[in-house]
């Protein structure tokens, strides 16, 4: 077991030995009772469509095209 000191802003620094053992730089903490349990966790960013604006500015104007919602059409179709 080793000690570990917590900063005045309530910091603790992972040893060395720990982080290589564990191969990332992220860990999950779990409190139960008295008991402070860290994992290591491997977080994976996904890439989304948001992204790519031009995508979604071509699925707008598919929802737009429909002639059977085109009210304004048969409003002015008879002036």
């Amino acid at each position: 077991m080793q000690i570990l000191k917590v900063s005045p802003q309530g910091q603790v620094t992972i040893p060395k030995q720990f982080r290589n053992l564990s191969k990332t730089g992220a860990f999950a903490a779990e409190i139960s009772g008295r008991t402070i349990v860290l994992r290591p966790i491997k977080i994976e960013i996904v890439k989304d469509d948001l992204g790519d604006v031009s995508h979604l500015s071509e699925k707008a104007f598919e929802f737009w095209d429909n002639e059977e919602d085109d009210v304004y059409g048969e409003f002015y179709k008879d002036k």
